[in-house]
């Protein structure tokens, strides 16, 4: 929960990217985005990730980096839908099963989770494969 924000924007010059960051003062959190709203960077304390897209504007890497890990997240796409997320060297962490407009389940290390949606599309619950919430 973000308690205490300051936010400031940079305008864009000459061959510079504009950036709007957000400032969570009370943990020490720092957001960054680019100028199509794409978060480019996310600091908390001295955990950061660092985010790339492609040319259609979807996350395609994540690098995440704290004291005790460095890890590289790739993200695969089909028809503008993540289902898969990958290491560096191509080892699936987790894929995604998605139904017509809506995730339907999302599996890592053999642990699938659902997720339920209200009838505006929200996601209001997230459960296991027996259920449990």
């Amino acid at each position: 929960m973000i308690s205490k924000v300051s936010s400031s924007l940079t305008s864009q010059e000459a061959g510079q990217a504009a950036s709007t960051i957000a400032q969570n003062d009370s943990n020490n959190a720092t957001y960054e985005c680019d100028i199509w709203c794409n978060m480019t960077k996310a600091t908390v304390g001295a955990n950061s990730s660092v985010y790339r897209y492609n040319g259609d504007g979807l996350c395609v890497r994540k690098d995440v980096s704290s004291a005790e890990f460095t890890d590289i997240i790739l993200y695969l796409y089909q028809g503008g839908k993540a289902i898969l997320e990958t290491d560096s060297a191509g080892v699936q962490k987790s894929s995604n099963l998605h139904g017509n407009n809506d995730l339907i389940s999302k599996t890592t290390s053999g642990i699938v989770t659902y997720f339920k949606y209200n009838g505006r599309c929200d996601v209001t619950t997230l459960t296991g494969a027996d259920g449990t919430t």
